[in-house]
């Protein structure tokens, strides 16, 4: 039994054993509370964003219990890590996501944009939610936007960005919402005709 001031076990893999709430009382006890460590894993995958959820799975032995082939998630644990480990209200959390937004390079997802930009606005998301969202979130997108290796993309990122840049142009005053449109259409529509591959010569 673990205290609620108690630190997550260091052993590890943890163990699921069977119960029997039917006739035993303590076991009928356990059930429910499994039933409700279910709920709130469940709550925790669709309440955290994909990119969230990915982030907290790259520390699932700290929450996965185990039987043989069997497993599954405990949801308070989960939660518990979350709150000790990746709260993104923390100054710290804040400014180390901020650093990373500023930082990212298509090189950094295989150069695939979409994930990339997913990766970007989900971090823009977070620092928005808690104040502290960057006034530059155009540029930023801009800058990493045009770190890849093809040179059609690229230029088709700077024309748009020279636009921004002079303030003159049919691109000068584009959203952040119509350069995340106009960069996915562009990077799919190279996919399916299978020119993205092709690097600057």
């Amino acid at each position: 039994q673990i205290g609620p001031s108690d630190p997550i076990p260091t052993g590890r893999p943890f163990t699921l054993r069977d119960i029997d709430p039917g006739s035993n009382a303590d076991d009928k006890k356990v059930f429910f509370d499994r039933v409700g460590a279910n709920i709130v894993r469940e709550l925790i995958k669709n309440c955290l964003s994909s990119r969230g959820y990915l982030d907290l799975l790259q520390n699932k032995k700290d929450f996965t219990f185990s039987k043989g082939s069997e497993s599954e998630y405990d949801g308070p644990t989960m939660l518990f890590f979350l709150i000790q480990k990746i709260d993104p209200s923390t100054n710290v959390g804040l400014d180390s996501i901020l650093e990373t937004l500023g930082a990212t390079k298509l090189g950094d997802y295989k150069n695939d944009v979409d994930q990339m930009i997913t990766r970007m606005t989900d971090d823009y998301n977070i620092l928005k939610e808690n104040n502290a969202a960057p006034r530059n979130i155009r540029k930023l997108l801009l800058t990493a936007l045009k770190s890849g290796p093809n040179h059609d993309f690229n230029s088709f990122i700077q024309r748009i960005e020279d636009d921004v840049d002079s303030g003159i142009g049919q691109h000068k005053n584009i959203s952040v919402d119509d350069l995340i449109t106009a960069s996915r259409t562009k990077y799919n529509n190279m996919e399916k005709k299978n020119t993205w591959n092709q690097v600057d010569p």
